[in-house]
């Protein structure tokens, strides 16, 4: 570490930088941290609290300049990481170490050929794959920027702030995880030199001139020679766009610089020629300063220049920007820095096999625009690039219907290119006028960013054309507003939905409606919520609103749960009728051959396993299973006259069944408002142990029964107390407990099988397993990993769930998703566990084996899991046990998929106007439902939100915790309890690392999680947060039990559903909490969920 004189003198000097990164909030937390450990008074502090608001950051910095205390600037170091600024401490630090001779260079390097790395690179892939190159805070700004050259500047400017961030990103390009790039990393290591091509030359002589010649770039304006040199008419239109002549003048050359020919022969005749003004001048300075390039380039294009001897600059209106002279990044000129690169020669995306919406074999790709391209005429180059996508015949089939503007039901085989199909249609549709406007539904959120970038690769990423919306856009800006200015938005059906109930827009603002696996529009499925909303309209003779095209996506429309022929041809009718879609399904008929040569035939194999004989693990669990139900029924009939009739035990599932689980989550369920505190626990408790039992069976069954005891352990660790019923389930437990089996279950030994048959026959192959439950993938992955003739074949297999449920409890983030599945495309992971969220229209790359393991769903879902293996001689092996049904069921499932194409056939056969008038006789039926429903609604009363206080009680022990009087919403997202008193009835369990913390969408950090005080309790209670300056407490609505002054008990789901009134808020609220100071009931003991 430097000397105090040394560290002084570089806070005075990045002062301004930090008045920028640090907000007044943070100060509070920095001055309560140096009082702490003793680095200033108590005097000392309240000062910095009590200084103004405005510049109370500059005035805290001042003070701190004046500080020489031995360790104070490490001391200040440490308070920046407790404010949650641990960026900031990183980069102080970076700047106090000198970088090494070798980092200098690469550094360098790095700048001198920044234009070159930002087209070639994708920042993307290199924080996916190695996520510490910069810290959580920089990552959360560069992954917010739109992908491409803008969002690899941005990363690159905050790697070259650090020279182990820059050692690291040669290390990303050396490894070949993140593309090729063994040639640029020669390049940025000094060991190779660019090719004297033109193009490259072009480029060094443009660097030179914009460079240390600025007075040129005064002088010039590119309009007067637009009769002297031939460029292209885009290019012509690009210029004229910019806004002064000297931007005018940097994107000429620029445009120039980048041609195949030698451009500044060009330039100089053009200037000759000049007659609108005399441009001799002009000319021998350009020739002056071309000399030191070299003397032949102004006669020749052979351009003898070192690569390593020009400055690489960007270029703002007034300042010429150099290294990191620009420390702001919303400062940082992107869009000049695009303008310096190659805007016409970057490199084109290539379309990976595998891409989109299952295609392994994608129609001919147009070339993407470039950025310059874009702001040149976005409309002609959305033209141009539709008209290069080359549909195959059997998608123009496909897609003819809705390009003639009628609404349509897209019904074609998985991997067929459907999505390319939607994309023409959206293309083509927009083109039709400026009031044009598409939204593109998919069922989850994976799939939003998937089609964007789809959409994005083939028509270019122009200003307002594309927009993908998720939570976090909407955190960041309103969507309604955003949405005024796209083309095409991408979305979850959820998120339109609560946009039009919230009045937010109205679905006439739309002029298109593409609806990915449409099959989903049935019943109150929000695809169906929406066409609700549509149909009232469409159906309401007063109503002369315009309405969107509706285009439907799906592999299989399916028969829902149709046992008669009659019935399935209803079923179709109806959803044909939910999408209003009045001509029969648009399948491929014509193109049949077209659409065989892109098709792979899948070998279907099922194999059932005879289930064995109960083994004495199993037995264990039963055994203890059956003491337990004891307990309860005799609790039940013991407290009839309490219970009322609600809990009766009249159960009949069979023990390891979703039945009996389904049963025993309605006894927790009911048994949570029980007037009786004490029955209410005794029945819960039960009921918690019987759910874990039973998923101990059903991993004994599937996985290891060391994985099932593993289960048991768990549930025994979780509750610890001395409570009585505790204690007697603790003591069944002990009594009936054996030690787990060593050998394997037949299910398992037949899936390693299957897994080394295949890959020691081709070790490059692609698995995807299909399983019921998380923890049945948990335990599949965890037995590979275990077994090293299949490790040897560098499976890494990964896991893959949605993100229905927190990480805890085994669900998966959008960025985690996101990583399994780059991992499995790039091949360094071959194998992926799947619950149901990979069965459609994930961008999971073509695998030629598809494992349904104990496991199967209807018809739908049996052709798009079907749709997964779609390399050559893929093949799709059902693993069952003979009595579990499963094999029955897909043999059932192929039956039922013949028979919808038969019932689809059928549909095609009925005369156009009979159809239509079936589907609107359909149509005018549900909307009389809908209708009589909403008038039993309006006669109830409406529930308001009250201002009742309520108490709140711990779900578990019923303790009281606090009341309604102390919760308040943070701009309606978190709701955090004021109490002062709550610190007493809650032990906390706080993450000291505050790199581990949980980062919001909405910059607040989750840094632990809080439990009952209850000592024979314990339940999780919810979170802890940080705001601002202080760390707030966290309710979560499922674990606390409402009363209200009556004694009437309610459990809530969501805290949108809550029918108090909970108030904002405010700074009053937060003085009163700021005294308490740290927690003083801080355990290290607790971690439970």
């Amino acid at each position: 570490m430097s000397s105090p004189e040394e560290q002084v003198a570089l806070i005075d000097v990045i002062k301004n930088e930090l008045c920028n990164k640090i907000a007044p909030h943070h100060c509070l937390t920095i001055a309560q941290s140096l009082k702490i450990n003793g680095k200033i008074s108590e005097e000392e502090c309240n000062k910095v609290i009590q200084l103004p608001r405005t510049d109370k950051t500059k005035s805290m910095i001042e003070f701190m300049l004046k500080r020489k205390a031995p360790g104070f600037f490490l001391t200040f170091l440490t308070s920046l990481q407790e404010a949650g600024l641990s960026h900031v401490r990183d980069e102080i630090e970076g700047k106090l170490k000198p970088p090494t001779e070798l980092q200098e260079t690469h550094k360098h390097m790095m700048e001198i050929y920044f234009p070159k790395v930002i087209t070639k690179l994708k920042a993307r892939d290199v924080l996916d794959n190695f996520p510490d190159i910069l810290d959580e805070h920089t990552k959360q700004i560069v992954c917010n920027e739109v992908e491409g050259i803008s969002q690899n500047a941005m990363f690159l400017h905050h790697v070259l702030k650090n020279p182990n961030s820059i050692e690291v990103l040669l290390q990303a390009l050396r490894s070949g995880q993140c593309g090729s790039f063994t040639f640029l990393v020669d390049l940025l290591e000094g060991k190779e030199k660019f090719s004297e091509s033109d193009s490259e030359v072009n480029m060094k002589v443009l660097e030179k001139i914009c460079t240390h010649s600025k007075r040129i770039l005064v002088k010039l304006d590119p309009l007067h020679l637009r009769n002297h040199l031939t460029l292209e008419k885009p290019h012509w239109d690009a210029i004229k766009r910019e806004e002064t002549r000297r931007k005018r003048a940097i994107m000429f050359l620029n445009i120039l610089a980048n041609s195949e020919t030698p451009w500044f022969k060009r330039l100089l005749l053009a200037l000759t020629a000049c007659k609108e003004r005399d441009y001799s001048e002009l000319c021998s300075k350009l020739e002056e300063e071309s000399e030191d390039v070299g003397s032949e380039a102004t006669h020749s294009g052979d351009v003898a220049m070192e690569t390593d001897v020009w400055e690489v600059a960007m270029e703002t209106d007034e300042t010429v920007v150099r290294g990191e002279g620009n420390t702001d990044v919303n400062e940082i000129p992107f869009v000049n820095v695009a303008d310096r690169v190659d805007p016409v020669g970057e490199e084109n995306p290539q379309f990976e096999g595998s891409f989109l919406n299952n295609f392994d074999n994608p129609p001919n790709p147009p070339v993407a625009p470039t950025q310059q391209n874009q702001r040149a005429d976005p409309g002609n180059n959305i033209r141009d690039n539709v008209e290069k996508l080359e549909l195959r015949d059997y998608q123009l089939e496909l897609a003819a219907p809705a390009l003639a503007g009628e609404n349509s039901m897209i019904v074609a085989p998985t991997g067929s290119g459907k999505t390319y199909v939607a994309l023409k249609i959206c293309a083509e549709h927009i083109k039709l006028g400026e009031d044009k406007k598409a939204i593109f539904l998919v069922p989850r959120v994976p799939l939003v960013r998937q089609q964007h970038q789809l959409f994005k690769r083939i028509l270019g990423d122009a200003p307002d054309l594309l927009l993908q919306v998720t939570g976090e856009t909407s955190n960041r800006v309103p969507v309604n507003i955003a949405l005024k200015s796209c083309k095409i938005a991408f979305m979850t059906p959820q998120i339109l939905l609560n946009m039009l109930r919230e009045k937010l827009v109205t679905i006439s603002e739309f002029t298109l409606l593409i609806i990915d696996e449409c099959h989903h529009t049935v019943k109150d499925d929000p695809y169906n919520n929406i066409m609700k909303i549509y149909l009232d309209k469409r159906l309401d003779a007063s109503s002369d609103v315009s309405l969107p095209q509706i285009v439907g996506l799906t592999a299989s429309p399916g028969m829902g749960k149709a046992k008669k022929m009659s019935q399935a041809e209803e079923n179709i009718k109806t959803l044909m009728a939910n999408l209003d879609v009045t001509k029969a399904p648009t399948q491929v008929n014509l193109s049949t051959r077209n659409l065989k040569t892109f098709q792979n035939e899948t070998r279907d194999q099922t194999i059932s396993i005879l289930r064995a004989p109960d083994d004495d693990f199993r037995q264990s669990i039963s055994k203890s299973m059956d003491e337990i139900e004891t307990l309860l029924e005799k609790e039940i009939n013991l407290h009839q006259n309490d219970l009322g009739g609600e809990i009766k035990f009249n159960l009949h599932a069979r023990k390891g069944s979703q039945d009996y689980e389904a049963w025993v989550i309605t006894l927790r369920n009911r048994s949570k408002t029980l007037a009786n505190d004490d029955l209410s626990h005794k029945l819960m408790m039960f009921a918690e142990h019987l759910l874990a039992y039973n998923t101990a069976l059903v991993l004994n069954d599937h996985v290891r029964s060391s994985d099932a005891e593993d289960q048991l352990f768990e549930l025994m660790e979780k509750y610890k107390s001395e409570n009585p019923v505790v204690l007697r389930l603790r003591q069944i437990y002990e009594t009936n407990k054996v030690e787990p089996l060593k050998q394997v279950n037949d299910l398992l030994l037949k899936l390693h099988k299957v897994l080394l048959d295949e890959f020691s026959r081709q070790n490059d192959s692609r698995c995807i397993i299909f399983v019921r439950t998380r923890s049945i993938a948990g335990g599949v992955i965890t037995y590979m990993e275990e077994e090293q003739d299949l490790m040897k074949f560098g499976l890494n297999p990964k896991l893959l769930t949605g993100a229905g449920v927190s990480g805890d409890k085994g669900g998966m983030t959008k960025r985690e998703q996101e990583s399994t599945l780059g991992a499995f495309r790039q091949g360094k992971c071959k194998v992926i566990v799947a619950t149901s969220v990979a069965e459609e229209g994930l961008d999971i790359q073509a695998c030629n084996l598809i494992i349904t393991y104990n496991y199967s769903t209807n018809e739908v879902g049996h052709v798009q899991r079907k749709g997964r293996g779609r390399a050559a001689n893929s093949q799709i092996v059902t693993l069952a046990y003979d009595d579990s049904g499963h094999v029955q069921k897909e043999r059932e499932n192929k039956i039922r998929v013949e028979l919808t194409e038969e019932m689809l056939g059928t549909i095609r056969g009925i005369p156009p106007k009979t159809l239509k008038d079936q589907i609107r006789e359909i149509q005018i039926k549900a909307k009389k439902e809908r209708d009589l429903e909403r008038k039993i609604k309006a006669r109830l009363k409406p529930r308001k939100k009250t201002d009742e206080v309520f108490n709140l009680q711990c779900l578990w022990c019923k303790q009281h915790a606090t009341t309604t009087q102390h919760l308040r919403h943070i701009n309606k997202q978190h709701r955090v309890i004021v109490d002062p008193g709550f610190v007493q009835r809650a032990v906390f369990k706080t993450e000291k690392d505050p790199q581990k913390w949980k980062k919001l969408a909405d910059d607040h950090f989750v840094t632990g999680k809080m439990f009952c005080a209850n000592q024979c309790c314990r339940n999780h209670l919810g979170y802890r947060m940080k705001h601002k300056h202080l760390t707030l407490s966290v309710p979560k609505v499922t674990c606390f039990l409402f009363t209200d002054q009556s004694g009437s008990r309610e459990t809530f789901e969501k805290w949108s559903q809550v029918t108090f009134k909970v108030n904002e808020l405010n700074e009053q609220d937060l003085a009163e909490l700021l005294p308490l100071g740290n927690l003083d009931n801080e355990i290290e003991d607790v971690d439970y969920d």
